[in-house]
């Protein structure tokens, strides 16, 4: 989910933010049909979410880190990109209890 996260951030124009999802969607489905895993497209979206924070925190970060040295003319497309990915994915309220509590029952 990551590198479909991070490719999404990097190739995605402003214009083209309402696609994320249909992306999204049919890369779970194809890993679904491939591997038995994600038949939940609300977990699937809920692991993307988690997948583009550890995206922001990490690669971001370090992206960052080096623009402050030298310009990296892409990065403030992607950062908008990495900002509308979150917005697209954000869990419904109190998943997070939700998939805790079923894990462990």
């Amino acid at each position: 989910m990551y590198d479909a996260v991070e490719l999404l951030c990097f190739v995605l124009e402003a214009d083209r933010y309402h696609l994320r999802p249909a992306y999204l969607e049919h890369y779970r489905h194809i890993l679904h049909a491939l591997t038995g895993r994600y038949p939940d497209p609300a977990a699937f979206r809920r692991e993307t979410h988690y997948a583009a924070l550890d995206f922001g925190l990490h690669r971001l970060g370090m992206y960052l880190m080096a623009h402050s040295v030298g310009p990296y003319p892409f990065l403030p497309r992607v950062v908008e990109s990495f900002f509308d990915t979150l917005a697209q994915t954000v869990p419904a309220k109190n998943t997070a209890a939700a998939a805790i509590a079923s894990h462990t029952a």
